[in-house]
């Protein structure tokens, strides 16, 4: 697995995990749901390069 799959992942983990904190706790949501959101489209993002950057290896 190449290191661009790899930090994706990581990041929507965190993501889960920072949604699971702001869900089951009553921490600061102001900080956590922002955060989470964040992380989640910066992930989703990485991931959707990712698979534009393949599809255009593939073509050639």
């Amino acid at each position: 697995m190449k290191i661009d799959h790899i930090i994706a992942m990581i990041l929507c983990l965190a993501a889960l995990i920072s949604v699971t904190i702001c869900i089951f706790t009553d921490w600061n949501d102001n900080l956590f749901l922002p955060l989470a959101l964040g992380l989640s489209v910066a992930g989703n993002l990485l991931n959707v390069l990712i698979l534009r950057k393949q599809g255009k290896e593939n073509q050639k």
